[in-house]
């Protein structure tokens, strides 16, 4: 799904039932529609990966590193794809912009506050 980016950019975001809906009680913010995916990089990571700049170490961005987080988010995705028999979630503890509002997903990674 198409968005509009706060600066004003043409993004992809998903909208899955679960995700959207862990998104919203995450962040504390039910004006969330998309859940933003990766604008940069090539074919196999830009559209398809969880942003960067919003999931920093999430294991769905679309790059690979220590530390690497297998939170809630990835979780929604998969049990929402159908394509996976998940009973409970085994993710790992990922705080990154939890309770920081609708704010957190509007701003860079650079400007908003930790």
């Amino acid at each position: 799904m198409t968005f509009t980016a706060a600066n004003g950019s043409e993004q992809q975001g998903l909208a899955s039932p679960k995700l959207l809906a862990y998104a919203k009680q995450f962040y504390q913010c039910q004006a969330i529609k998309v859940v933003p995916l990766e604008n940069d990089g090539g074919s196999g990571t830009a559209g398809t990966h969880f942003e960067k700049t919003v999931f920093f170490n999430e294991v769905m961005t679309g790059a690979s590193g220590e530390d690497q987080i297998f939170s809630e988010f990835s979780w929604n995705v998969l049990a929402d794809s159908g394509w996976y028999g998940l009973s409970s979630p085994l993710q790992d503890n990922y705080t990154a912009g939890k309770d920081m509002g609708c704010e957190w997903l509007q701003k860079s990674c650079f400007d908003a506050k930790n």
